[in-house]
């Protein structure tokens, strides 16, 4: 049997770790490739984010405002990176996030995300994970709300 032949899924506790950025760099590649060939973790890798406890939720959003939705708005202007984790991609992405609510985001970025994906958003101390609802051309970016399912503070690493 040759060695290509093997094809070793990543254990759950390191798709865990892939999503919140803790993954060791050494590892990072190694499953970022397995995970853009294998359908099956990719649905995996989806489905560890529903994991994540209660107590890592974080609340977004203090203030209130005259926005018409279901959920006040509130603006802000903080760079965020995005990733597609369904369908996968290894990619990163810089943008802003332009303004949140309890459960949701409105980002500009610079490529286009289509309905329906599934996305890594990285912020400050946090990572939000949610699907991209509506996606429109706007000038050299592109808006997109994103209705969030989850969101894990991230503890410094000192």
């Amino acid at each position: 049997m040759s060695s290509d032949a093997v094809f070793l899924h990543p254990h759950d506790q390191d798709l865990g770790l892939y999503l919140l950025e803790r993954l060791p760099k050494e590892s990072l590649s190694a499953i970022e490739a397995h995970l853009a060939k294998c359908g099956v973790c990719d649905q995996r890798l989806a489905h560890e984010i529903s994991s994540f406890s209660a107590s890592g939720v974080a609340q977004l959003g203090t203030a209130l405002t005259g926005e018409m939705r279901k959920e006040p708005r509130y603006k802000t202007d903080e760079v965020v990176s995005l990733q597609t984790l369904n369908p996968f991609s290894p990619d990163r992405h810089s943008g802003r996030l332009a303004d949140v609510s309890r459960s949701g985001m409105k980002l500009q970025i610079p490529v286009r995300v289509e309905c329906g994906t599934l996305i890594k958003i990285g912020l400050k101390n946090m990572i939000a994970f949610g699907e991209v609802r509506y996606c429109v051309p706007v000038g050299d970016v592109f808006h997109f709300g994103v209705q969030v399912s989850q969101t894990v503070q991230l503890r410094s690493q000192e």
